[in-house]
């Protein structure tokens, strides 16, 4: 939920979006890809490399399911139970190391173009246009 929580605060994402509750065990049990399928209407997939804000995609168990906002890749934000919030080197370390991945480009729609801009100047993640 740290990505979506950024995304919002940047106004990339609207405030009133809630994803669907699914399990946190899903990827352990099951081979749905419910995460890819629930941000398929707020991304568009790149080969990469990816570029700051991007999103990207990491396959925990059986789905891919851990989600992380690129700082420069290959660092890259995000949360991890029971650490907490987290800033990663997404080629070396532990828990993301040799993992599979997709890159993403967040699609933002021309309402929340102006307040992705701000949070970008800011110089918290926000998106690129689409």
């Amino acid at each position: 939920m740290f990505p979506l929580a950024v995304y919002q605060q940047c106004g990339v994402l609207p405030l009133d979006y809630q994803p669907p509750q699914y399990s946190v065990q899903w990827h352990l049990h099951r081979s749905e890809e419910l995460y890819l399928k629930e941000i398929e209407r707020f991304v568009e997939e790149i080969h990469g490399p990816p570029q700051p804000a991007d999103f990207i995609v990491f396959r925990f168990g059986r789905t891919y399911s851990h989600g992380a906002i690129v700082v420069d890749w290959p660092i890259v934000i995000h949360s991890y139970i029971p650490y907490g919030v987290l800033l990663s080197d997404a080629l070396r370390d532990g828990e993301l190391l040799g993992r599979a991945h997709k890159y993403f480009e967040i699609a933002i729609s021309n309402q929340f173009s102006r307040e992705a801009d701000s949070c970008t100047e800011r110089g918290a993640p926000g998106a690129k246009k689409s």
